[in-house]
């Protein structure tokens, strides 16, 4: 049963005023004094409780405020928890205290009345000097209660006791005839803040979640206080992967603050763990993904990108806030930070799990694992072109875009940035040495390089930032060299020459530096295989192919002279085979009359002194060239017109190429048609009747495939037979028109033979 108050009035001599003073005493409560004057009976009521007993030791109570030293809780390891109660002194609190401290939970407790003020059983007497002989202590955490809210709600509680007869018996006391017959629940705070004593601990955060120093130091502040849980939640969660980070006086010292923080939260910690278990996340949760150092998963343009977080989410706000970095490289590998936006999807309720996956952002460790190989793969072979590489590109085809067949680039950022000076650079080397090692930096070094790196197009003669997962090694075709149809001792010299020059680099030429490149002269008719000759020494030297045309160089002498210094730069520093094609502009011959023209030669004669690789150019105008370069080619080629045995030679290596089917890109995917070899091999004889040049042989195969796929039909010599019809028909309309065959006029006007 509850313990009844006693009490009993008594009547005292007048005081100051000369009225008596009833007494009411009222035991086993605190002490508390209160006065109250009544305007119609006059009368002062004063309750008090008793001292205690001379010899015997107080009850712990919280005004007993001096009669001991508290002692922590065994249970706090390294830390402190404060047990704060406020009271508004106001209707039955105007006798507590406004602010008392304890190192228990506070409650109300059995036998306490609507009077009885909310405590603890372990109260901190002065607690400056309490927290000032602390030495033990790492961390501090302040609770705190509100005494008038747990009264509010604990009325229900309260067991009401006989009231005292006496009807003089003032309202104020009233409330001490309520009592609590069990113990009052624990009272839940209204705050938590948390001072943390230690410098070591402050690092160890700082290094473990990455907090700054000063957002540590002001933990108490609201919007720090609300992110450590979260953040020391995924440190919790990964604490094996994120040892690294700590050393182990640093990791001792986290422990325990990681402990109060999964007991103080551990309802919603294990709320989170079931999500996060199932590959599932909601708004509310969403921030404990994220902790320092994790791995993060992103996708930008259509290709996947990782980034490293370094600051965390500063608050759960929508969207959430990362700061992150990458590898970028500009020649020198350096760290950029990003600032991350995620949001939660519009369309989905605050407290619905979705998958982790679905997030625009989320961790690398959700992401299946085919992923993080992708992302291992291609960074691997970002670091093979880190110092210049030449390869093949194979995109995927869209609809808006056009592919040249076999595109090839040559990746060099460090020589981009020297061609484009103004282009931003940073100085910054955050790898140092390390880009000199043939392997690839341990760690998650690949997954975090970027997915894009700048290529140079040999196409179109452009700086292009190219897809790396796209990027293939070059499948030379070392053979073409020798399927060129050309006579065998010609075939013969041009292979001599461009290997020995390949193989040496030593000079022949007096003067240093100067005549030591390889240029050689092919003149001939067109389709007659002189572009062709210069793309198989480049296949057979495996080197690039610079091709470059007068329409590319312009005819202005300055711009030309800057242009072809340009070209000459790139083919020395990437070792390629330069083709000049159709460079019948600047090889013919100088006239008094046209200064314009005389410039151009002078500037391609002084312009080709010094060059140092293979140099190729094509004409068929041999018969107006300047005579000046008779001695600047060290072998000058005829390409005389195909024969019926050159001919048969070139349809059958096209032949042979198709083999028993064909790939042609349809609808972008590519669709197989089927080729009939040996019927076409039968009718090479015919085909090679036909007086055709090597381009248009090209051109009809590729013509008679198209024309099979459309039919969806089997390619045999029924197609070849429409195409070459209709080729010849063209021809000799333009014979007719004119008069006379290409060939007539060439050798009417001079130009070759």
């Amino acid at each position: 049963m509850s313990r009844r108050p006693r009490y009993s009035p008594e009547t005292s001599p007048e005081r100051d005023s000369g009225r008596p003073v009833r007494r009411y005493i009222i035991e086993n409560e605190p002490e508390i004094v209160h006065s109250n004057t009544s305007d119609e009976e006059e009368e002062e009521v004063i309750i008090r409780r008793r001292s205690p007993r001379p010899g015997t030791k107080p009850k712990s109570r919280a005004y007993h405020t001096d009669y001991f030293l508290p002692v922590p809780p065994r249970d706090a390891q390294g830390h402190l928890v404060v047990y704060h109660v406020d009271c508004s002194l106001k209707g039955t609190h105007k006798a507590h205290e406004k602010t008392l401290a304890y190192l228990d939970h506070p409650r109300l407790y059995k036998g306490d009345s609507k009077m009885s003020a909310l405590r603890g059983k372990s109260p901190i007497p002065h607690l400056s000097d309490y927290l000032y002989r602390i030495e033990d202590h790492i961390f501090v955490v302040n609770k705190r209660f509100n005494c008038n809210a747990y009264h509010s709600e604990a009325l229900e509680l309260f067991d009401p006791l006989p009231m005292p007869k006496d009807p003089e018996v003032p309202h104020s006391i009233q409330p001490y005839f309520f009592s609590l017959r069990h113990h009052g629940p624990l009272a839940i705070a209204s705050s938590e803040t948390m001072a943390i004593l230690s410098d070591p601990l402050k690092e160890a955060i700082v290094e473990a979640t990455g907090m700054t120093y000063k957002q540590v130091s002001n933990i108490d502040k609201s919007q720090n206080m609300n992110m450590l849980p979260h953040l020391l939640y995924h440190y919790r969660r990964y604490a094996d992967e994120q040892a690294s980070l700590l050393n182990p006086a640093q990791r001792h010292l986290l422990n325990d603050l990681v402990d109060y923080m999964k007991r103080s939260n551990d309802a919603d910690y294990c709320e989170a763990d079931e999500l996060i278990s199932q590959g599932l996340i909601t708004q509310k949760h969403l921030v404990k993904l994220f902790g320092r150092n994790e791995l993060l998963l992103s996708h930008e343009h259509g290709h996947p990108r990782a980034y490293t977080i370094d600051q965390p989410p500063k608050t759960g706000d929508d969207p959430l806030s990362l700061t992150a970095w990458a590898w970028e490289f500009n020649g020198l590998f350096y760290k950029e930070n990003s600032h991350l936006l995620l949001h939660w999807p519009s369309s989905v309720p605050d407290d619905k799990p979705i998958p982790i996956t679905s997030l625009s952002k989320y961790p690398l460790r959700h992401a299946p694992p085919e992923t993080e190989r992708r992302l291992r793969a291609r960074g691997e072979l970002f670091w093979k072109c880190r110092k210049g590489y030449y390869v093949s590109y194979d995109p995927p085809n869209t609809a808006l875009e056009i592919q040249s067949g076999n595109p090839r680039y040559m990746i060099d950022v460090r020589t981009y940035h020297q061609m484009h000076t103004k282009a931003k650079l940073s100085p910054q080397d955050d790898l140092g040495d390390a880009i000199n090692d043939p392997q690839i930096p341990d760690g998650p070094f690949a997954l975090l390089l970027p997915p894009t790196i700048l290529g140079f197009g040999f196409n179109d003669k452009k700086w292009r930032s190219l897809a790396v997962e796209h990027i293939k090694k070059i499948n030379w075709n070392e053979e073409a060299f020798d399927r060129l149809v050309m006579q065998h001792h010609k075939k013969e010299l041009i292979k001599a020459l461009v290997t020995v020059h390949t193989a040496s680099d030593k000079s022949t030429d007096i003067i240093e530096g100067k005549g030591n490149a390889l240029i050689m002269l092919l003149h001939g008719g067109p389709g007659t295989g002189k572009t062709l000759t210069a793309e198989s020494v480049a296949e057979l030297t495996l080197k690039p192919l610079y091709r470059v045309t007068c329409g590319d160089i312009g005819t202005n002498p300055d711009e030309v002279e800057k242009y072809l210094e340009s070209v000459l730069l790139i083919g020395t520093i990437w070792g390629c085979v330069v083709l000049l094609d159709e460079a019948d502009v600047f090889l013919e011959e100088r006239r008094e009359t046209d200064l314009q023209r005389n410039a151009l030669v002078s500037v391609f004669l002084r312009v080709l002194e010094y060059y140092d690789g293979i140099l190729i150019l094509t004409s068929n105008r041999i018969g107006t060239f300047d005579s000046a370069f008779k001695s600047r080619f060290q072998l000058a080629v005829h390409y005389p017109a195909l024969d019926v045995a050159g001919r048969y030679e070139i349809w059958l290596n096209f032949i042979n190429g198709l083999g028993t089917s064909k790939a042609i890109p349809s609808g972008g995917k590519l669709k197989s048609t089927h080729v009939n070899v040996d019927g076409l091999k039968e009718k090479i004889d015919q085909l090679a009747a036909v007086e055709l040049n090597g381009r248009q042989i090209r051109n009809t195969v590729r013509t008679a495939l198209q024309l099979a796929h459309f039919r969806e039909e089997t390619l045999d010599y029924r197609h070849f037979d429409r195409v070459i019809k209709v080729v010849d028909e063209f021809e000799r309309h333009i014979d007719a028109t004119r008069g006379f065959s290409d060939s007539d006029w060439a050798q009417h006007q001079g130009v070759r033979p």
